[in-house]
């Protein structure tokens, strides 16, 4: 399977999280998060502030030692990361990840990758995109207990990129292991993402405008000045 790149037809306002269509006209897409939470797969009392800015700390730090096969890096194997920088709190979780990265062999293809469905419905961002034994899909990192939608996120991300394998890594767990989604779970969690982006749609098109919450105009998003900030990033993944 060829390398994923980022999908040029979306761009990402990482200061408020969300996606826009790039080409007139502008119009917003709904996370894959958004349409899961608004459906209720999501239990919103799972995500705190704490919750969510550890998680952020820990999928930047993973991010940047994914990009290790890319560019000249140290040789400490650290890649782009400099590991004595990482929140303590995050850092025995990074390690963790790098643990299970050489002991399985795996090769992160690449990192923090943005994919958009065709019909332009939805998009997302994948943690990792990799080769694991020959298989190549993307990897959801975890933290926290194993929550009913956890596979339904991994689900709808490898639907949109083809991928017949997917995996799913908790860090938090003492041995963590790569746990891989297939046959009749993945279709169960397939369906369950189906029904899901139907009644986000379907709330949507009757002007249920808590879909959007804070609903802006494609208009007030900057496509010039976001190309000029970001894209050397993009390009860097």
């Amino acid at each position: 399977m060829p390398l994923r790149l980022p999908d040029r037809r979306v761009v990402f306002d990482a200061e408020a999280h969300r996606y826009w269509v790039r080409r007139p006209p502008r119009r917003e897409l709904p996370g894959l998060t958004r349409i899961l939470r608004q459906a209720g797969v999501i239990d919103a009392s799972y995500y705190t502030e704490a919750t969510s800015n550890r998680g952020t700390s820990l999928h930047q730090a993973c991010a940047l030692y994914g990009r290790r096969s890319h560019q000249a890096f140290p040789s400490d194997g650290w890649g782009l990361l400099a590991i004595d920088s990482v929140d303590p709190a995050v850092r025995p979780l990074v390690e963790r990840y790098r643990h299970v990265i050489e002991r399985e062999s795996i090769t992160i293809l690449q990192t923090e990758c943005l994919v958009a469905d065709a019909a332009l419905t939805w998009a997302t961002h994948q943690d990792a995109w990799i080769d694991y034994a020959g298989h190549v899909g993307p990897l959801s990192l975890k933290t926290g207990v194993r929550a009913p939608w956890h596979g339904v996120q991994l689900a709808a991300e490898m639907v949109v990129t083809e991928a017949v394998g997917g995996w799913l890594l908790y860090l938090d767990e003492a041995r963590p292991r790569l746990r891989r989604l297939q046959g009749r779970h993945f279709l169960d969690h397939l369906r369950a993402f189906r029904d899901a982006q139907g009644l986000f749609q379907w709330r949507l098109h009757h002007h249920d405008h808590t879909c959007f919450d804070d609903r802006r105009s494609g208009a007030d998003f900057n496509i010039a000045a976001y190309d000029s900030r970001h894209c050397r990033a993009a390009d860097e993944h």
